[in-house]
């Protein structure tokens, strides 16, 4: 008991701990509720004592718990046995359960687990945030093609480990679209095969930027058919929130700012609430991997822009942004690879790939792009430039 004065505080029970063979454990009680204080940190000792540390005017006292799980089991008011765990005093009926349970708790601190009151309204847990529903008007699809550049370099030395650069993958084109939900606003492929790639796409989609900013400034008149009117007159339920319009409700009718089509009839406040995200998605596929490193050759040059990101790590990004462009892998957000979902779809129809046959409505040409693209980057290296300018512009040639 050396440097333990009396009456012992709990702060002084791990000191006590570390001089006896004894792990101590203490439960506090107020308003008809137990809690943990203080769970001791030493596992294995001889002998491990439960105590109910009560409190009352000023005066604090100790009573030895002599069975844990039955004390706490009268919180359950059911016939059964449960086992509690110490940290969070939550019951189980199992001892398994209770074990595998004690595995991820025992790594925390003492805590309480405390669950909302039934019909209290806080035990009720629903999605609001009905703006995330709203789709995103507008996105772009892009693409680059490289050289693989051989590097002159040495030869490694055989007897030590090392890491050797052979091949440097430079831009040498690009192909964009712009799509929006609104058919009259989208535009065809843009497709670039020159030097400085990287710094021309991204003056392109900064141009693109302030077209779609334009063409979502306008704000379309509501233009309500007859048919549309008697849906909003016979309407019972908000089409945002889909929850019932009450007696005090306004509701109001929605419509598209882009094309001015009636959505549906709403709540003042969902419709109030119910805008265009502030960012253009710009999708990559294999952006994270490959698509990134080339584009952050040409960021540096625009040093205006203000550049944000989410990394993975200090080469690879899940996503950033610049200005109101946000660059994301299409890679990460498929179940499958790309190769699988388009054969899927090609096997299904055709016409799940609309803006493909606007440009390629041939049967015979588009049978060859429903396939994941193919590209000799072994056999394209820089020298090859003048090359592959001359098949692309070839009539004769058809690449994919």
């Amino acid at each position: 008991m050396s440097g333990i004065t009396y009456p012992v505080q709990v702060k002084q029970i791990p000191k006590f701990e570390n001089q006896n063979d004894i792990s101590i454990n203490v439960l506090g009680y107020e308003n008809d509720e137990f809690f943990p204080i203080y769970i001791s940190q030493h596992k294995g000792k001889k002998h491990e004592v439960d105590l109910l540390y009560l409190t009352k005017e000023g005066d604090a006292h100790y009573c030895y718990i002599k069975h844990l799980n039955r004390l706490l089991s009268r919180t359950k008011n059911s016939g059964r046995a449960y086992k509690f765990c110490r940290y969070c005093l939550r019951g189980f009926t199992s001892q398994r359960v209770l074990e595998k349970h004690l595995r991820y708790c025992s790594k925390h601190d003492a805590q309480h687990v405390e669950f909302p009151i039934k019909g209290s309204g806080e035990d009720i847990v629903e999605f609001d945030d009905y703006s995330k529903q709203m789709r995103v008007p507008f996105v772009i699809y892009c693409d680059f093609e490289a050289f693989a550049c051989s590097l002159d370099t040495c030869y490694p030395n055989p007897n030590q480990p090392s890491s050797t650069a052979t091949t440097n993958y430079e831009a040498c084109g690009y192909g964009y679209q712009v799509v929006c939900e609104v058919e009259q606003y989208s535009k065809p492929p843009v497709i670039y095969r020159r030097p400085n790639a990287c710094k021309r796409l991204l003056e392109n989609l900064f141009e693109e930027e302030k077209y779609i900013k334009h063409v979502l400034d306008k704000i379309e008149p509501l233009q309500m058919t007859p048919e549309d009117e008697h849906k909003f007159r016979e309407s019972t339920n908000c089409h945002i929130c889909r929850k019932s319009f009450e007696q005090s409700s306004i509701k109001v009718r929605d419509h598209s700012h882009i094309s001015g089509k009636y959505r549906g009839s709403a709540h003042n406040s969902c419709n109030l609430n119910f805008q265009h995200p502030d960012y253009i998605p710009v999708y990559f596929h294999n952006l994270r991997r490959f698509d990134s490193h080339l584009l952050m050759q040409g960021v540096g040059i625009f040093k205006g822009k203000k550049i944000n990101c989410i990394p993975n790590n200090m080469e690879r990004y899940v996503s950033f942004s610049l200005g109101s462009l946000r660059f994301v892998d299409s890679y990460q957000c498929l179940p499958s690879s790309l190769s699988n979902l388009v054969d899927d779809l090609a096997k299904e129809d055709s016409k799940h790939f609309k803006a493909l046959i606007k440009e390629f409505p041939a049967n015979e040409q588009r049978s060859l792009l429903l396939r994941k693209g193919v590209y000799p980057y072994s056999y394209m290296d820089k020298k090859r430039r003048k090359i592959f300018h001359e098949m692309s512009t070839s009539k004769r040639c058809f690449l994919q």
